[in-house]
């Protein structure tokens, strides 16, 4: 997990869109602090790790690799970031008297049951977080029913919408646009399949096909949920006889002339991201 003794600010993400988003906003506001950021696949470490002093695998949830893993540093905090809640690693913290906070805080219908089944675990937890910051009121009331205390839940919306666009305003969407594809025209559309999951394509790639088939002038972005998951977009590509272009296979600046554009490469997402507000 990590071995030198020193003491950094935990960052717990899950999603690199909240790695990116949450890490460099605590950045800007506390320049001198050292971070730890942890997640639980390499995704999101690849997209922090220019955001964050140190990146690591968080431990698996059991008392003695926890324990052993926070003996290894001596932090001020511990941030969540809209992940699943780790009972042990929390619990631990929180008996090191280590400040807890949760950020971009969601609870999803699956995970609320499950929750509620196991309040005598969560619910000791969840009301000694220091702040937590939720994305609306579903969420507060979520958070509350589950234990937390009302004054320390309060909505402020998701950091990600606080970071600063590559290409801020729509007078920029053309070029946000003409970064991925060339010989674009006004009857050209986009569509982006943005963290797609294996096995959602199947439609969206058909639909796409009978869009081609009328003579529409429309170009696809796949961006897959994680990067293990490029190799099967691309062969679902090919399989189904779709030209496209790797981003990973083209030069910085460079638009492809391809109607599908695979993005393979963390740090490419902020065009596509851009893309999903025009």
């Amino acid at each position: 997990f990590f071995k030198q003794k020193t003491a950094y600010e935990i960052y717990q993400c899950d999603w690199s869109s909240d790695v990116c988003s949450s890490d460099l906003l605590f950045r800007e506001r506390f320049p001198s602090e050292r971070i730890l950021l942890t997640g639980t696949s390499p995704t999101g470490l690849e997209r922090g790790a220019a955001l964050a002093d140190w990146t690591r695998l968080v431990p698996i949830d059991s008392p003695l690799l926890v324990r052993r893993a926070l003996r290894s540093v001596r932090p001020k905090q511990f941030v969540v970031a809209e992940t699943e809640l780790w009972p042990e690693l929390m619990r631990e913290a929180l008996a090191r008297k280590i400040p807890l906070s949760i950020v971009n805080a969601r609870i999803s219908d699956y995970t609320q049951a499950w929750y509620a089944r196991l309040g005598s675990l969560f619910r000791p937890i969840i009301s000694e977080c220091r702040l937590i910051c939720v994305p609306d009121e579903q969420q507060r009331d979520r958070y509350i029913a589950l234990g937390a205390t009302p004054d320390r839940v309060h909505v402020t919306g998701h950091t990600k919408y606080d970071v600063e666009p590559k290409f801020p305003g729509s007078e920029k969407g053309a070029e946000c646009k003409e970064a991925l594809f060339c010989g674009l025209s006004e009857h050209s559309r986009i569509l982006v399949l943005g963290s797609v999951r294996p096995e959602e394509e199947t439609w969206w790639f058909a639909a796409c096909e009978e869009a081609w088939r009328k003579g529409l002038d429309l170009r696809l972005v796949v961006v897959p949920r994680h990067q293990e998951r490029f190799s099967y977009f691309a062969s679902a590509l090919s399989a189904r006889g779709i030209p496209f272009e790797r981003r990973s296979e083209m030069s910085p600046g460079e638009a492809t002339s391809e109607k599908v554009l695979l993005v393979d490469q963390m740090r490419s997402e902020e065009h596509t991201s851009e893309l999903q507000s025009h």
